[in-house]
């Protein structure tokens, strides 16, 4: 998310630790979240949850999106990390959020440049046949014509 933030000038901000209520039946999850923060709002959510009915469930999302629901870590306790530690967070956290994040870049920077595009207006000659137009001239600055067919 760092690289992302730099490349297209935002900032990441990173939320504590919260309890949130998600859906209609107001399912109660414990979650940490990321989110990039450009200048017209949030690009991408990232998010890492666990549902308090469910704790052997760890839901990884990205843009409020499940990417992978994986079972805890087996080293639960307050110690350095082992390897299979790193190897599980490597393969079950990180890779599905660097995947679904360049997914969604892909996804953007094909979109990013169109925004609006207006109707082209009509230019037809018997639009054009008869009425004044105006034309930049390096020359005069402008010139006043009228189109004849």
């Amino acid at each position: 998310l760092n690289m992302l933030c730099s490349l297209r000038g935002e900032v990441l901000v990173a939320e504590p630790v919260r309890r949130v209520y998600h859906s209609v039946d107001r399912t109660r999850f414990w979650e940490k979240q990321w989110k990039t923060l450009s200048t017209v709002g949030v690009s991408v959510r990232v998010c890492i949850c666990s549902q308090e009915e469910k704790p052997s469930e760890i839901h990884i999302r990205v843009n409020s999106e499940d990417v992978n629901v994986t079972p805890p870590p087996w080293n639960q306790e307050l110690s350095l990390p082992n390897d299979a530690d790193l190897e599980w967070l490597f393969q079950e956290v990180l890779m599905p959020i660097s995947d679904a994040v360049a997914a969604w870049m892909e996804h953007d920077e094909a979109t990013r440049d169109l925004g609006y595009i207006p109707p082209r207006p009509m230019t037809s000659d018997a639009y054009l046949e008869g009425h004044t137009f105006q034309t930049w001239n390096s020359a005069d600055q402008t010139s006043a014509g009228t189109r004849s067919a």
